[in-house]
């Protein structure tokens, strides 16, 4: 995301001699430790899943070092970071997040829900860590991602879907809502099941679309 209009971020060294952050005029992190400080904020969050991490902020990296620190070589984590110019600062930096971090800076979050592989990474359901002062600093930016409504049009997914599902939907379905193609697929595509659709696993996390009810 380019955030660069009146923007200013400084470097600073905290007491304990790790870095810190400052957005225009606002510290990211504590000035007193912020490495201890990410180790409690990854202690108190509530993970059900310690395989895969959705992080909301970036900052200078703390909590995200602290869990590669913490996880294994097979977890997986995804930062969403609204200022494209922290994740550049820490690649340049560091070379801990090559194996397994994945970052997105997109200037409309929701986007991201039209990611094939970011899908099927929700559907995982990954344990959420926020850093705190990037969260509130930019909620309405992540407030777009947590309120995000999938849309009932068969249309509009045909980007994300498998592609020999989508090639497989005639053209005359797309103005169908996604219980009335349900409808159709039992009664004549019974072979189609609801794993072939990657919306409906999204609409099972985030529980917010009214219309993804297709059962086999």
């Amino acid at each position: 995301m380019d955030d660069s209009n009146n923007l200013l971020i400084e470097e600073l060294q905290s007491k304990s001699g790790h870095i810190n952050l400052k957005i225009n005029g606002v510290y990211i992190h504590s000035n007193l430790d912020p490495v201890l400080e990410a180790q409690e904020v990854v202690k108190n969050s509530t993970i059900k899943n310690d395989k895969e991490f959705l992080l909301f902020g970036l900052g200078a990296g703390h909590i995200l070092d602290q869990l590669l620190k913490t996880s294994s070589e097979q977890t997986t984590i995804h930062v969403i970071e609204p200022f494209t110019e922290l994740i550049n600062s820490y690649k340049s930096k560091s070379e801990n997040w090559k194996k397994n971090v994945i970052f997105h800076s997109p200037s409309n979050i929701q986007n991201l829900f039209y990611n094939q592989s970011f899908i099927e990474f929700l559907n995982l359901k990954p344990s959420i860590i926020k850093v705190e002062t990037i969260y509130e600093m930019k909620r309405d930016y992540f407030a777009n991602f947590l309120k995000f409504r999938a849309s009932n049009k068969i249309s509009d997914f045909r980007e994300i879907l498998i592609s020999k599902i989508a090639d497989s939907i005639e053209i005359q379905h797309d103005s169908s809502t996604v219980s009335e193609y349900c409808d159709y697929i039992r009664k004549e595509e019974k072979h189609v099941t609801k794993d072939h659709f990657l919306f409906l696993a999204f609409n099972k996390i985030t529980s917010t679309s009214q219309d993804s009810s297709c059962k086999s």
